[in-house]
């Protein structure tokens, strides 16, 4: 016997609705790791001796 249309269409519902729960919770920890990795970033740059001067000509 083979599959009706409606149960891969079932599974299919489930797993969007999976996705739709699973989503946003995964965009938010990606977006919290950036802001993390550009505050980490920003930190190390500032320490940078002469960070975006030329070199004196001693």
């Amino acid at each position: 016997m083979g599959f009706t249309l409606l149960e891969p269409l079932g599974v299919l519902v489930i797993l969007a609705l999976i996705a739709g729960l699973a989503a946003p919770r995964v965009m938010k920890l990606l977006g919290d790791v950036k802001t993390k990795t550009a505050r980490i970033n920003l930190e190390q740059f500032s320490t940078v001796p002469n960070m975006g001067r030329y070199p004196d000509a001693d």
